[in-house]
């Protein structure tokens, strides 16, 4: 018997149903699994327990536990799959597919004719008194596109649903990703077992977006709504948006004009179709539904309502989430369908009713009780683990409001094998199915989103409290045909469409670019201010004394580069050593290397989409090499340094060739240009502008060719000879070097020329004329005069006055660049103009 194989053997779960065992013998759909399975040696699963892990990383595949940016909990999978009998599988699929088209009929009703109330099928409280329930909305098509309901097993085997999900299901995407996943690290154990795609899935739901959209296109606009980067599954809302070609965005990316909904992209306005939302409806419209909310768009009822727009799912439709439904859900399938439900619903109470009120709360601490209105903290309470002031605070509480509680069961749950520890642990697991409108019924995902407690006997299964995920298989008694999401060469539309780049994309790419650049720069300037100060000792001898000079004016450097006056002690080695490392570390300083990089990490997680796998894998390396350092020594530093500065470089280098050099790309690059153009000013004006003795200027001169990476060249083409005229002609002016600042300009001129410009435009835009007025500046200037001091002074005024002008210009330059492209300050006026051409 293998090490492996003996994972089975010791393997006793203690619930009376289990998916793996029976009667201690594995079942029969789990055997060929097992079989491939116990032929791994102890090494091979340790690898690719480890394989998994550095897969989810590498994608980026987390789950944002605390609504925050920078709090994001890795996502768990675990190596057991669930898996499924294909005769089994199909009793479920029709449950599921039941209940679908049960709350779409049950949205309808609501929304119209309320027939399910007038009949007193279901109390009017519980439709009313929802939160979710829109007034505004009632009279609408509505539409339920896309649904997904949570089973579990109990310990009789049989399957009951706790909760339907209608607003805006999460998950799918998950379980895509964990199919990715466990079929690259497991590629033979996909070929010994026959398991269903997920693929036509997809496919499905492509087609069902599509079918929504008001206009007769073949290639309709859709987008994706999300909270954006702090919502608890913006992965998710990332990864299908790629997968499926459309475009995510957030709120503010759309507006309503004429009661059309538009996406502001940089070439103006492009009228949506479809939009598929991932937030609350209740936070769609800050003008109909939550004035308080900025998280929607303003006016958004208004186009659904002129039939302009239509969104998956429907405005209203976090009404179906009501738990208080639950119990009235039979006596609806007969009165709708004429059908009993296949999947029932776990017994349930409402306490808008006397007699389930009062068995509520004679059971309140066997029950599990819920709001009927779901709120993120206390939606879900367990009686069994209140104590007697909780308890008897909720009994008041369904006392007074009754109709604003349900009491459910507390099922007993079957058990699914995990792996955890190296050894097999019994865990209780619940199954999220799929569902998707295809036509007048509904295709259903063959397999889900698996996810088991994060600990033995725990019975609390969901994301928030750290459970793990698991790949869920569905057998097929036939080989699996492929199916690409890809359309037929012949198919409509398939001719070439250029994308479209929402303006908050390009705005995000563009701070990108500046992050980086920043960071390398600041990165940079402590290397070469920490090396100097490991090899100073502040003495009377002459070397060190023009070193500490060198350092001061590197020190000023640090200053100009951080918008702000810093204090350093410069009479102790020690201390100022000390406060440069803090200067590294620092989440509490704006300018900082570290706030600059998790400034850098939020602008590129913000368009995760926009990164090639391994541009990804280049940032979350830089992530994990200075997240966890809040010190660092003096021995430590240089070598981070060094390897933040080559993975910064490698980013650089990755996004210039893997990248398409369309005009996203163009923004990441003006944003580095302008950086670094900024970068190599304030350098200029802490370090060339006083004037110093021979020897001293000198080494101030090294070490500012060193810090720009300018010395190799500077060598190589002046030799031995060094003085300022020279350093300025090859960091200023020199448009072949990459770093000079005439090469950012003339690369800032090229970018700015394909930009899109305003229709019937004849003259400059106000961002090309402040970009040709700073290039002439430069291309004017004479490096002899601005080398010279100025008479009477111990300053290059002419210098100092040139680098002004050009940093004023290249900032002006970039708040134009963000209000006609960005911002979108100047939409209006170009509507206006472009009606009146």
């Amino acid at each position: 018997m293998t090490a492996i194989s003996s994972l089975f053997k010791t393997y006793a779960p203690a619930s009376s149903f289990d998916e793996l065992l029976d009667a201690s013998m594995p079942k029969a759909h789990w055997e060929k699994f097992i079989q491939a399975f116990s032929l791994l040696s102890p090494e091979e699963l340790k690898q690719a327990e480890g394989d998994i892990r550095r897969h989810l990383k590498e994608n980026g595949v987390t789950y944002n536990t605390h609504g925050k940016e920078g709090n994001q909990r890795a996502w768990l999978l675990d190596i057991m799959p669930s898996i499924y009998a294909q005769d089994e599988w199909q009793t479920i699929s029709r449950g599921v597919k039941q209940r679908a088209q049960l709350f779409k009929l049950i949205l309808d009703d609501c929304y119209g004719a309320q027939e399910l109330v007038k009949e007193g099928i279901i109390p009017l409280e519980i439709i009313y008194g929802h939160r979710a329930f829109l007034l505004a909305s009632h009279g609408l098509e509505h539409q339920l596109s896309f649904y997904a309901t949570d089973l579990a097993r109990g310990a009789d085997g049989k399957m009951w649903v706790l909760n339907d999900r209608t607003q805006a299901p999460s998950g799918a995407g998950f379980a895509l990703e964990n199919r990715t996943v466990i079929s690259s690290v497991f590629p033979q154990l996909f070929k010994s077992n026959q398991i269903a795609r997920l693929s036509s899935f997809f496919r499905d739901m492509q087609g069902s977006f599509a079918s929504l959209s008001p206009r007769q296109s073949s290639d309709p606009n859709i987008v994706i709504l999300s909270p954006g980067p702090r919502s608890e599954t913006f992965f998710e809302h990332s990864y299908l948006a790629s997968y499926l070609g459309y475009n995510l965005v957030q709120g503010d990316d759309l507006t309503v004009r004429d009661g059309f909904v538009y996406l502001k992209t940089i070439e103006g306005l492009e009228q949506v179709d479809v939009i598929v939302r991932r937030l609350d409806d209740y936070n769609s419209d800050s003008l109909e539904l939550n004035g308080n909310s900025n998280l929607g768009t303003p006016g958004l009822l208004e186009a659904v309502r002129r039939g302009n727009v239509r969104v998956a799912n429907s405005l209203g439709s976090g009404l179906l989430e009501n738990p208080g439904l639950l119990p009235f859900l039979p006596a609806v399938a007969q009165y709708l369908l004429g059908e009993t439900l296949i999947l029932p619903s776990v017994a349930t109470w409402w306490c808008g009713q006397s007699a389930e009120r009062e068995h509520v709360l004679a059971n309140l601490d066997k029950l599990i009780i819920k709001r009927i209105n779901r709120r993120n903290k206390s939606q879900t309470l367990f009686g069994s683990e209140l104590d007697e002031t909780a308890l008897k605070t909720l009994r008041a509480d369904i006392e007074a409001e009754g109709h604003m509680f349900v009491g459910q069961e507390k099922l007993k749950h079957a058990t699914s094998p995990t792996l955890y520890s190296g050894r097999l642990e019994p865990r209780h697991t619940l199954l999220r199915c799929f569902a998707v409108r295809f036509g007048e019924t509904y295709s259903v995902m063959p397999g889900g989103l698996s996810r088991s407690s994060a600990k033995l006997g725990h019975v609390i299964i969901n994301n928030r409290t750290g459970g793990t995920s698991k790949d869920t298989w569905v057998l097929s008694d036939s080989p699996q045909e492929h199916i690409s999401l890809w359309q037929d060469s012949n198919y409509p539309g398939s001719e070439y469409l250029p994308s479209q780049l929402a303006s908050r994309t390009a705005d995000n790419l563009f701070w990108v670019g500046r992050y980086a650049e920043r960071a390398e720069a600041t990165a940079r300037l402590l290397r070469s201010l920490l090396s100097g100060l490991n090899e100073l000792s502040i003495t009377s001898n002459q070397q060190d004394r023009l070193d500490w000079l060198a350092l001061k004016t590197q020190l000023e450097a640090l200053s100009k580069l951080s918008n702000q006056t810093l204090e350093f002690p410069q009479k102790s080695l020690n201390k100022l050593q000390k406060a440069l490392l803090t200067f590294c570390c620092s989440t509490e300083h704006p300018a900082s290397l570290k706030q600059n990089l998790n400034y850098l990490f939020g602008a590129a997680y913000g368009v995760k989409s926009a990164w090639s796998s391994d541009s990804w894998r280049v940032l979350d390396a830089c992530q994990d090499l200075w997240k966890q350092v809040d010190t660092l020594k003096l021995q430590q530093s240089i070598p981070k340094l060094n390897e933040l500065i080559s993975l910064l470089m490698a980013f650089a280098g990755l996004n210039s060739e893997s990248m398409s050099q369309g005009l996203g790309w163009r923004f990441l690059d003006m944003g580095r240009r302008i950086e670094r153009s900024r970068m190599i000013i304030k350098l200029l004006q802490a370090q060339l502008i006083p004037s110093a003795e021979p020897a001293e200027e000198a080494v101030i001169l090294e070490k500012l060719l060193s810090t720009t990476e300018n010395i190799i060249s500077y060598r190589r083409r002046y030799r031995r000879v060094l003085n300022i005229q020279h350093a300025l002609e090859l960091v200023l002016f020199d448009e072949t070097n990459p770093r000079a600042l005439g090469f950012q300009l003339r690369r800032l001129e090229e970018h700015q020329r394909l930009l899109p410009k305003v229709k019937g435009g004849y003259t400059l835009s106000a961002e090309e004329k402040l970009l040709i007025e700073v290039n002439s500046r430069l291309r004017l200037a004479d490096s002899a005069r601005l080398s010279e001091l100025s008479s009477g002074s111990k300053k290059r005024k002419e210098l100092e006055g040139l680098l002004d002008k050009l940093i004023q210009g290249l900032d002006n330059y970039a708040i134009v660049l963000t209000g006609r492209y960005f911002s979108h300050t100047q939409v209006a006026h170009q509507l206006n103009r472009q009606e009146a051409n």
